[in-house]
């Protein structure tokens, strides 16, 4: 589910010299913090992202550069909270595309059940990302709905924003 979200913002980044490359490594690392995002739940339930985070970035995993273990312990640190706890670069689209990617994608997987995207669609235009839901969506997933609301004041805090719309 990240992958579609990063998928559908990716039309939008400014990727240097090798695009093709650089986007296709961006989709990897995602895909690799979207099956990690839960590893320090194994320690503790309670800050989970902090614990998972620390062993991303204090372990040496064979075919990991250093910076790609740094950038999946920021997006498994970054999946759900504060976004001001990440000591991160709010200038990389890169970054910030994966990040939003995975935390939406957390937002609507909460409850464990694949949710249905059908008619969802999240663009780019400049630093607003826009969701766009059908109209009898929010009344049928209200806790999703209270999760986006949550979402939206995150990213206040920081120079980028998320928008929520319903279509009729």
């Amino acid at each position: 589910m990240a992958i579609g979200f990063f998928d559908a913002l990716l039309p939008t980044l400014e990727v240097h010299d090798d695009i093709p490359h650089e986007s296709s490594k961006l989709r990897q690392i995602l895909g690799w913090a979207a099956l990690s995002h839960e590893i320090g739940a194994s320690i503790s339930h309670s800050e989970s992202q902090k614990h998972g985070a620390y062993i991303l970035d204090n372990t040496e995993l064979m075919g990991f550069a250093q910076s790609e273990l740094h950038r999946l312990s920021l997006l498994v640190l970054g999946h759900y909270g504060k976004l001001r706890k990440l000591d991160a670069d709010f200038s990389d689209a890169g970054f910030i595309f994966q990040l939003i990617s995975l935390r939406l994608a957390v937002i609507f997987c909460h409850s464990r059940n694949l949710p249905v995207l059908k008619n969802i669609k999240l663009e780019r235009a400049g630093n607003t990302f826009m969701l766009s839901l059908p109209s009898p969506w929010q009344q049928a997933f209200p806790q999703t709905s209270y999760l986006l609301e949550e979402e939206i004041l995150a990213w206040q805090k920081t120079n980028w924003s998320l928008v929520v719309s319903i279509l009729d």
